[in-house]
């Protein structure tokens, strides 16, 4: 697995931010798999991936063997970070030929209520998810707490939490 950005700043009132985002990847990974999942954190800041592409094709270049899909964000997903990686992502699948699934993020991701215009390819796979595999989505969303944490310190409440979290499913753009 290869983490883009943890959040990485400059900014003095997030220091802690990309660690705080790593602990949370590896707790909730935790909770999705039984067994160990490498992580490889690329470090890229927050706000400039599109400035380092040729670092992420790089790291693509050598986590990608075998039979291997990429599992990225939507090129158009309206943030410009998981514009520039889902780019990348994109155009790397399709010089390598491998297998490429999209996802949307939050409110910039794509959806089956967004306007199929959003999305070039527009073929929608749907996996319907086991009460098993609900259940540690639900516990792997728990973990991240910093994602909703503002620079005040407010974390969001249940009723502010991405409606995604709770899905039955969880849907791709292949």
């Amino acid at each position: 697995m290869l983490s883009v950005s943890d959040g990485e700043t400059l900014d003095a009132r997030r220091c802690a931010l990309a660690s705080a985002r790593r602990e949370e990847l590896h707790d909730a990974l935790r909770k999705l798999c039984p067994t160990h999942v490498a992580v490889t954190h690329l470090g890229l800041p927050l706000g400039k991936i599109g400035q380092h592409q040729n670092r992420l094709r790089n790291a693509l270049l050598s986590l990608a063997s075998g039979e291997t899909t990429l599992v990225v964000p939507n090129e158009r997903a309206a943030h410009p970070d998981h514009e520039a990686v889902g780019r990348v992502c994109v155009e790397f699948a399709r010089a390598q030929g491998i297998a490429l699934a999209r996802y949307g993020i939050g409110p910039y991701g794509i959806g089956p209520r967004q306007p199929a215009a959003r999305v070039s390819e527009a073929r929608w796979v749907k996996f319907v998810l086991t009460d098993d595999a609900m259940r540690a989505k639900a516990r792997a969303v728990q973990c991240f707490r910093a994602r909703g944490v503002s620079l005040r310190g407010r974390t969001p409440t249940p009723a502010e939490a991405p409606q995604a979290a709770e899905r039955a499913y969880e849907a791709f753009v292949v």
